[in-house]
């Protein structure tokens, strides 16, 4: 079962940092490693993000893992949000 987040993502080109929002769905399975992203809590801070987003907001980096090596994607929400929408709590406890 997939699990949709709000991903930050850039899409400038090159250098450019252009810092946009897009829906993705991740598979619980594949996820290594969840910490928290004080660089965008930042960067809201300093207005690098889209209009509309609250400045208490909190950003969370999760570690995919992709076979060879792993991916980083910046998603929307505290570690407990993203932690309890992944399910990786009960995942844990099956596997036991």
């Amino acid at each position: 079962m997939n699990i949709k987040l709000a991903e930050v993502y850039n899409r400038g080109i090159g250098s450019e940092v252009n810092l946009s929002l897009r829906s993705v769905y991740i598979n619980p399975v594949y996820v290594v490693c969840l910490r928290e992203d004080s660089n965008m809590k930042r960067c809201l801070h300093e207005g690098g993000l889209p209009e509309g987003i609250d400045k208490r907001q909190e950003f969370t980096r999760v570690t995919i893992n992709k076979g060879n090596h792993g991916q980083d994607i910046t998603v929307i929400g505290t570690l407990e949000e993203i932690q309890k929408k992944l399910l990786i709590v009960n995942k844990e406890l099956l596997r036991g």
